[in-house]
This record gives C-alpha cells, structure tokens and sequence, in this order.
C-alpha cells in the first residue's frame, strides 16, 4: 500500500469509516501466496487475525523492539529463489510447501541468513537488526 493510500486509510478511520476499507491483499508469487503489512494498529491487527492460516510468519523488528518496515527477504529452496520481496510493513505471511528454506533479509546494509524448516503448522520468527 503505498503511503498516500496509509494516509487517506487513517482519514478514513478517524472519520468512522468501516475497518473493511484496511483489507489487506494476499499476493502471489510463483506458488507463493504472501501478504505483507503491518503498519499501525488496525494493520497488525488484520495480520495477526490472519496469520494461522500461513505457515510462516516473519516479523522484522530493531535490536529495541521497534518495528521497521522496508527490510528485504528473499527465501530459496534446492538453490532456486522462491520468494523476493521488500516488505511493505514489520510482518510478513507466506503460505509455502513444506520443506527447508534458506532466508536471506537486509535492511539498511545489515545482513541475516539462516535456515527455516517450514511444516503445516504455523512458525514465527523474528529478525532482528
């Protein structure tokens, strides 16, 4: 979503208007269904609502705690990108196949790498920069 769509959201909001104006998109990547977001109160909340159904579940948050949005993630699979996005909140969802995953994010230079195991139930991690 971009910032000036945030921006008429939360006039929207203050305004009273339904929270069904906040809905965010799943999107798709090769056979990766993503969502990405988190951005104010109302957006954490759609995504925590929704994150059972995604068996990964990334939060990108600095060494204090604070969310940051912007980082980078890319996961690959046998050698082959799967996934390559930059987040457009703290939180990402992503419905994948199970198996063992190589993620990679960065955020303003600062480099993570490690291995994800993804099954059918949901897993939550949490990167830190």
């Amino acid at each position: 979503m971009r910032i000036i769509d945030r921006v008429l959201v939360g006039l929207l909001l203050a305004a009273g208007a339904s929270d069904a104006a906040l809905a965010l998109d799943e999107k798709a990547q090769g056979d990766v269904l993503y969502v990405t977001g988190g951005v104010g109160d109302a957006e954490i909340a759609e995504i925590k609502a929704m994150a059972p159904r995604y068996p990964l579940q990334i939060l990108t948050a600095d060494r204090s705690g604070q969310y940051v949005a912007g980082a980078h993630v890319t996961l690959s699979r046998g050698g082959r990108d799967v996934f390559d996005a930059t987040l457009d909140g703290p939180y990402l969802l992503a419905k994948l196949a199970p198996g063992s995953y190589r993620l990679r994010a960065s955020f303003e230079g600062r480099q993570v790498e490690r291995m994800v195991q993804v099954g059918t139930r949901s897993q939550a991690i949490t990167l830190h920069w």
